[in-house]
Parts: C-alpha cells; structure tokens; sequence
C-alpha cells in the first residue's frame, strides 16, 4: 500500500510539474505577443490604474514605460474623465467594445486613436486589456478627403449654376433673332434672300436646341428636373 501510495504521489508531482511547465509556456508565448504586438498594449486595472503596458504603448504616449504604470487612463485620455472612464471599465463585459478616442502625449499634442477592449476576471478581480492603435494619419487623410469632395460638389454646383444662368441669358435674345427671323419672312424677299432666310431659322431652331439641352443637363446635375406628362403616339415615336 505504501508503494502504491507513493508511485501515486510522484505521478501526481509529474503532472503538476508538467501542467506548470505548460502554463509557463503559455504565459512566456503571452507575453511575447503582448511585447511584439504592433498595437499599443495595457492593462488596466479596476480602479484604472495602468497594470501592464507594452513598448509600443510607451511609444504612442510618449512615456517610459514605468512611468504609465504610475498613470491612471485618465491622465492620458483626453475624451473622458476620470467617473466616466471608471463607469466604463465597470460595465464593459467579456464581449469587449471597439470605439475611438484621443490620447494626450506627454508633450501634450493629442493623438486620435481606436482602442479594443475586452474584460477577463483574474483571481476575483476584474481586468480590462486594451489594444491602442493610433489613427491620426487617417483621420487626417479622411479629413482631406472629405474637404476635397466638398470642394469638388461645390465647384460642381458652380458650374451648373452658370450654365444655367448662361442658358437663360442666351437663349432671351436667341428667341429674338428667331421672332424677328419670322416676321423677316412675311416682307417681301427675293428667292436668294427666303434661301438665307430660311438658313437662318435652321441655325437658330438647332442653336436654341443646343441651348435647352445644356439647360437640362444643368437641371439634372443639380436635381432640379421636373417631369411632363404629356400623350404621344408610339408608332411615331
């Protein structure tokens, strides 16, 4: 029986001595991914003190990476304050949260950042992990981009606005040179002169229909086309 009891007790020291050496495996390959991670790491306690942080962390902030962890997320985020940060770290559950903010460096410019958070519990306290990425170029790129289609859209509106106001004006005196056109033809001419005549309705019937179609596609550009009803014959048509 004491054979037994021992051969029992040493296959029990084996498997404690092997799942140790399995958790020591898996907490080195964790802190491996929590280093070399691209993304700025840290982990934050209940009370939002920094608990651990990556170099990368540091890097983004400005700071050595022990003097974070004398920091609280209030004194770098420059969003929230410290109840509502702490509000946060309260209810933030296992599912995590994907949001931005901005963070204030330790030289005092302000960074934009998206941070992914999750919660785990450890040894009956609740820890909160962060991946920071900071996204100032591309806030700045979405912001170029955004003035630069506004100035694009206003250059447009412009444009159909002056060709618009360019149709109206040409075809006001168009209209005229085809009335008088009209009344010319009831005088007395010679057949030369009912030939040029005649030349002259043709190029201002097709000079007033150029003019109608760049009024609508002024209209269409600035969405302000409006729809005739009207009958017609499809054999015609």
């Amino acid at each position: 029986g004491l054979e037994k009891g021992k051969l029992e007790l040493r296959q029990l020291v084996e498997e404690l001595s092997n799942t140790n050496s399995r958790l020591e495996e898996e907490l080195g390959r964790s802190r491996l991914l929590f280093e070399r991670s691209r993304d700025g790491m840290v982990r934050i306690d209940p009370d939002g003190k920094a608990g651990a942080v990556n170099h990368r962390f540091a890097e983004m902030l400005g700071y050595r990476p022990e003097e974070l962890l004398e920091m609280y997320v209030w004194d770098w985020d420059a969003w929230a304050d410290r109840p509502r940060i702490l509000e946060m770290l309260a209810t933030l559950d296992g599912r995590g949260d994907l949001f931005e903010t901005c963070h204030r460096r330790k030289d005092g410019s302000i960074i934009n950042v998206e941070v992914c958070s999750s919660s785990f519990i450890w040894h009956g306290r609740k820890m909160v992990y962060c991946a920071c990425r900071d996204i100032t170029e591309r806030k700045q790129y979405e912001a170029e981009l955004a003035e630069a289609r506004y100035l694009a859209e206003t250059a447009n509106r412009a444009k159909s606005e002056f060709l618009a106001n360019m149709s109206h004006e040409i075809r006001t005196p168009m209209n005229g040179v085809l009335g008088m056109a009209e009344l010319l033809g009831f005088t007395d001419l010679t057949p030369r002169q009912q030939e040029y005549l005649g030349c002259i309705r043709s190029s201002g019937k097709s000079l007033l229909a150029l003019i109608n179609d760049v009024l609508d596609l002024s209209k269409i550009e600035s969405g302000k086309v409006e729809l005739e009803y009207a009958d017609f014959s499809f054999r015609q048509a």
